[in-house]
């Protein structure tokens, strides 16, 4: 608790910083929120997943199959087993959405904000050392 009530106090010193992390953040985070809704695009309706559609749906399809059995599944062979694949932060959306926020919401709304808030802290702890 040290650790964030040092940096809130940093924060509060420097209502300029404050100012370009609100921007900072909320320009960053424009480009991942508004992913993983539905809607229409030129006349295709659907998910709209963005840029990284080929790997953030791979990363939704792990989240959802692969750890309802042990050894983790691989979503993508049927019957095959996850092997030599970083699974962490599948995981984490996986047990994230037991609490029953859907894996898609949990992949591109929660996932980035939680980044950007951790960023925001050990952002400020490393400049407010030099």
């Amino acid at each position: 608790m040290k650790f964030f009530k040092e940096i809130i106090n940093y924060l509060k010193k420097n209502p300029a910083l404050i100012v370009l992390i609100i921007i900072g953040s909320t320009l960053n985070l424009l480009i991942s929120v508004l992913y993983g809704i539905d809607g229409c695009f030129k006349d295709q309706c659907g998910l709209i997943v963005g840029t990284n559609s080929g790997d953030s749906l791979m990363h939704i399809g792990i989240s959802a199959i692969s750890f309802k059995t042990f050894p983790f599944q691989t979503p993508f062979f049927a019957g095959g087993v996850m092997q030599g694949y970083h699974y962490l932060p599948n995981l984490l959306m996986y047990l994230i959405s037991l609490t029953g926020i859907p894996i898609v919401t949990v992949f591109y709304q929660l996932t980035p904000i939680i980044y950007m808030i951790l960023l925001l802290f050990v952002g400020t702890y490393f400049a407010k050392k030099n």
